[in-house]
């Protein structure tokens, strides 16, 4: 897996343990599920920097809102890390060579 989607796999694996109560406090305060849709999205926070973009508080819930519903509703974590790595095997070998 190419490091972009290796860190992607990182960090929605510690949305999925804070959503999941498996993560530390401090992080797990971090998220809210918007208003719609059955909350099956994260409220995305609006920042004023470059730097907020990055952020965890702000990546999270973007690349958590961009996956399938079967993703978000995996029922144990090794559910979900096989099917996560399955998701993004397929974006980043669909779109090799075109993606930098």
């Amino acid at each position: 897996l190419p490091i972009k989607y290796r860190v992607q796999f990182k960090l929605l694996l510690l949305v999925y343990k804070c959503l999941n109560g498996l993560g530390p406090d401090y992080l797990m305060s971090m998220f809210r599920y918007a208003d719609f849709n059955h909350s099956i999205y994260l409220y995305e926070p609006r920042v004023l920097s470059h730097y907020g973009e990055r952020s965890f508080q702000k990546t999270g819930p973007k690349l958590w809102n961009c996956l399938p519903l079967e993703l978000k509703n995996c029922s144990n974590i090794e559910i979900f890390k096989s099917a996560l790595k399955t998701h993004l095997f397929k974006i980043a070998f669909d779109n090799y060579g075109t993606d930098t």
